[in-house]
């Protein structure tokens, strides 16, 4: 082997120890910049489960509060509401919803009774008005409510709605039998019904109105003829009713 050969083969392994020095450096590099990601990635995630946990708490009171104090405007012995979340398949979280008493959890469904259902029913249908943004009209219908809270308690219920609809403030329109729940109104519209078979017989209806925004019910019942009018379909009885003694 002459000086030539050694010289080339010296310089093809100086060439291949360049590569890997170079290979190295970038390597490093490389990983350098994989732990900074993986540093920010951490922070990131501990910043996400901290909102995450705070819209979860939040998101529970703003639930589980307003069931509560209805419950306990109407029972002496009350219900809380309360508020579970759960990862689901997929990666989704579900949030489930028991009473609570004593520190004993409850399915409401499993023997709390239609009465405390009843009235944690409403308060969440206002809970989910209230939430949702952009909101809706400030109107709430209901037909027949609190029919499974016991009679003596129904003052009481009437009395928690008519606050309801003066501080969120929210129009509240409702059909009923209870005489306790209508005299709670701010206005009652009677319908009387004579049963076919017996003349003597007479059941009667009464749309009952809780305080709130006139003007923007009004606007809404005018709207909603107009599109059923647009849409070649006939009101219901309950809205021609509306329709004659708001907008006639």
């Amino acid at each position: 082997m002459n000086l030539q050969s050694i010289r080339q083969k010296f310089e093809r392994k100086k060439g291949r120890r360049d590569q890997v020095v170079t290979d190295l450096k970038e390597t490093v590099r490389k990983r350098k910049d994989l732990e900074s990601e993986i540093l920010i990635s951490e922070k990131a995630q501990a910043i996400i489960i901290a909102v995450a946990k705070a819209t979860q708490d939040e998101l529970t009171y703003r639930i589980t509060e307003p069931v509560s104090l209805a419950l306990a405007a109407v029972y002496d012995n009350p219900y809380r509401m309360s508020a579970e979340f759960k990862i689901a398949a997929r990666g989704t979280t579900e949030c489930y919803l028991n009473f609570e008493r004593n520190g004993h959890l409850i399915n409401p469904f499993a023997g709390a009774g239609g009465g405390p259902i009843d009235v944690a029913s409403f308060s969440l249908r206002v809970g989910s008005w209230s939430l949702a943004y952009p909101r809706s009209r400030a109107f709430l219908g209901l037909d027949e409510p609190f029919k499974w809270v016991q009679r003596d308690k129904i003052p009481l219920a009437a009395q928690m709605l008519l606050e309801v609809s003066k501080e969120m403030p929210l129009q509240i329109i409702m059909v009923s039998h209870f005489p306790e729940l209508i005299e709670g109104a701010d206005r009652i519209i009677w319908q009387e019904d004579r049963n076919k078979d017996n003349k003597d017989t007479e059941e009667v209806n009464s749309f009952t109105k809780f305080t709130g925004d006139l003007k923007s019910f009004v606007e809404f019942l005018l709207e909603e003829k107009e599109m059923l009018k647009e849409a070649g379909k006939r009101p219901t009885k309950y809205q021609k009713h509306l329709y004659n003694y708001f907008l006639e």
